[in-house]
């Protein structure tokens, strides 16, 4: 089995998306560039590295308590949504439905 160092990493971008507010929607925007830190996009409205509990984790949080927020970028690949789209019968499915932020082929 060959180590990760030895395989050859080859993808490209298709496009860049974010979402100014999933309360409103789950579908992202494409966008043509992007301002990228460790809080995710700037553009995106999941950036932060906290965030409030929502209904998510009733077990864990009591809702509006600041947490570590786990979902400041979301890839996915175009290969894998040909995949799901293929096994749901349905044409497409484009990364925007899913408020992906990155969307990488390769």
């Amino acid at each position: 089995m060959s180590s990760y160092r030895e395989m050859p990493f080859v993808g490209a971008v298709v496009r860049l998306l974010a979402g100014e507010d999933s309360s409103q929607s789950i579908v992202s925007q494409e966008i043509q560039a992007v301002e990228a830190c460790l809080e995710g996009f700037r553009e995106d409205g999941h950036q932060g590295l906290t965030r409030p509990a929502c209904s998510r984790f009733p077990y864990l949080y009591e809702r509006g308590a600041v947490i570590r927020n786990t979902r400041q970028l979301t890839l996915v690949s175009s290969e894998e949504l040909q995949s799901i789209s293929s096994a749901m019968g349905i044409e497409e499915l484009p990364a925007a439905w899913l408020g992906a932020n990155m969307e990488l082929a390769g």
